[in-house]
C-alpha cells in the first residue's frame, strides 16, 4: 500500500500562531499522485492544497504542543481518496513529517459493514429479537448487542460496558417459578453438559406503575473460550412471544365440546395446520385433551387423536381418556379423577419426549418407507 511523505516548515504568526506550511521534501509516491517535486518544493501549502489548509494547521498545532504523533482521517475530495494521516515533527521544532495513507478501501468496507450492521438491528428490532452478549467473567450481560453501533454511527462513542447490566439484575426479572429452571439450563451449557439453550420463561417488567408479565423465548451459545476450554462469554438472543402465549392460550380456551366434537374454529386451525405445514411430525409427541359439562368427551377425544395418528406421532395418555368435567370456570378443579388423569398425560409425555429424545440420538428415527396410495375405486 503506497505512502505519501512530505517534510514541511510551519511558518506562525507574531503571536505564534501556524499560519502557513512551505513543502521542504516530497516523497516519489506524492509525485505520482499529485506533483512532481521541482512544481512543490518551496511552494505555499495554500497555494497547492487550500481547501486542506485548516485541518492540517490545526492537527500540526496539536502535535506540536502535545510533543507527540498525531493520527487523524482526511477525504481529498478532488480525487474521491480517504487517506489516514500521520503528522510528527521533527528534532527541529518548526519541521513537521507528514505521512500519507490510502485507506479508500478500508473507509469502503467500514461503511459498507455499518450498512450491514444498521440494516441487521433494523430487521432485528422489526422481528422484536434482542441480541445478547453475557460477559462469564466481569458478570455482565450487554442486552442489546446492536446498541454501541447505533450509537457509534450516530456519532456516539459508547463502550459496551455502558450499557451492560449485572447477570443477577437480569435474572432477578425472570418469573420465580421459571428463574430455577433457566439458571440450571445455563449452567449445563457453561459446564459442557449441553451446547445450547432453548428456553421459554416469563419476565416482570414495570408497566405503568404495575408490573407486567412478558414471555420469552432465549437462545444461546457458548461464544468464546480460554486455554482450557472454559467458556468467557455467551451469546444469544430474546424474542418476546407474549403475543403468541396469548394466541395458544386462546386456542385453549376457545375449545369446548359442542354436539359431541370440537368446535369448529379448532377443527379449521388443525386442518390448516396438519395440511400445510410441511415440517416432519415424526415422533412429535402428541397429547388431546377435552373437557365437556357432561356428555361429548370420548367423541372429540377421538376426533383430536386422528390428527397425530395420521402423521407418525406417539400420542400420550393417561390412567383414563384425556378428558375433564366443568362447565363455568373452576368447576373442572372439583373432578378429581380428572385432574389425576390431567398429572398422568404430563408425566407420561414429558417421559415420552425424552425417551424419544435419547432413542434419536442412540438409533435416529424409524425408517420410513415411500408413501403408497391406493384409492378404493380406480375410474
Amino acid at each position: 500500500m503506497p505512502i505519501l511523505y512530505m517534510q514541511e516548515e510551519l511558518i506562525t504568526d507574531e503571536k505564534g500562531m501556524p499560519v502557513e506550511l512551505i513543502y521542504r521534501k516530497v516523497n516519489a509516491q506524492f509525485e505520482k499522485y499529485f506533483l512532481y517535486k521541482e512544481d512543490v518544493i518551496g511552494k505555499k501549502a495554500s497555494e497547492i492544497f487550500p481547501e486542506s489548509m485548516p485541518e492540517f494547521l490545526h492537527f500540526i498545532k496539536k502535535a506540536l504542543d502535545e510533543n507527540k504523533a498525531i493520527t487523524f482521517p482526511y477525504y481529498f475530495k478532488k480525487i474521491n481518496t480517504f487517506y489516514d494521516v500521520i503528522l510528527k515533527g521533527t528534532q527541529h521544532s518548526n519541521i513537521i513529517d507528514v505521512f500519507c495513507l490510502d485507506s479508500t478501501e478500508l473507509h469502503k468496507a467500514q461503511q459498507k459493514l455499518s450498512t450491514i450492521n444498521n440494516k441487521l438491528s433494523m430487521s432485528l428490532e422489526v422481528a422484536n429479537i434482542v441480541p445478547w452478549k453475557w460477559d462469564l467473567q466481569s458478570h455482565t450481560i450487554l442486552c442489546d448487542i446492536n446498541k454501541p453501533i447505533e450509537l457509534s454511527a450516530s456519532g456516539k462513542d459508547v463502550a459496551e460496558e455502558q450499557l451492560a447490566v449485572p447477570d443477577n439484575q437480569y435474572f432477578a426479572k425472570i418469573f420465580k417459578e421459571d428463574r430455577t429452571r433457566v439458571e440450571q439450563a445455563y449452567k449445563d451449557l457453561i459446564e459442557g453438559r449441553s451446547d445450547k439453550v432453548k428456553e421459554e420463561y416469563r419476565i416482570v417488567n414495570p408497566h405503568k406503575g404495575l408490573h407486567r408479565i412478558d414471555w420469552v423465548e432465549a437462545q444461546a451459545a457458548v461464544e468464546t473460550r480460554d486455554e482450557n476450554g472454559t467458556p468467557l462469554t455467551l451469546v444469544g438472543s430474546s424474542l418476546v412471544i407474549t403475543e403468541r402465549k396469548k394466541m395458544e392460550q386462546e386456542l385453549v380456551n376457545a375449545s369446548p365440546v359442542f354436539y359431541a366434537s370440537a368446535n369448529a374454529t379448532l377443527i379449521a386451525c388443525l386442518d390448516r395446520l396438519f395440511y400445510s405445514t410441511k415440517f416432519d411430525k415424526t415422533m412429535k409427541v402428541g397429547a388431546s385433551v377435552v373437557c365437556a359439562r357432561r356428555g361429548g368427551c370420548s367423541a372429540t377425544f377421538d376426533e383430536l387423536n386422528k390428527y397425530f395418528t395420521i402423521s407418525d406421532m406417539p400420542i400420550a395418555s393417561g390412567q383414563y381418556w384425556n378428558c375433564i368435567h366443568g362447565r363455568k370456570v373452576g368447576e373442572a378443579a372439583l373432578d378429581e379423577e380428572g385432574k389425576q388423569t390431567m398429572r398422568g398425560v404430563a408425566r407420561n409425555m414429558v417421559f415420552l419426549m425424552k425417551s424419544i429424545a435419547l432413542g434419536k440420538e442412540a438409533f435416529g428415527l424409524p425408517e420410513k418407507e415411500k408413501k403408497v396410495y391406493t384409492s378404493f375405486i380406480n375410474p
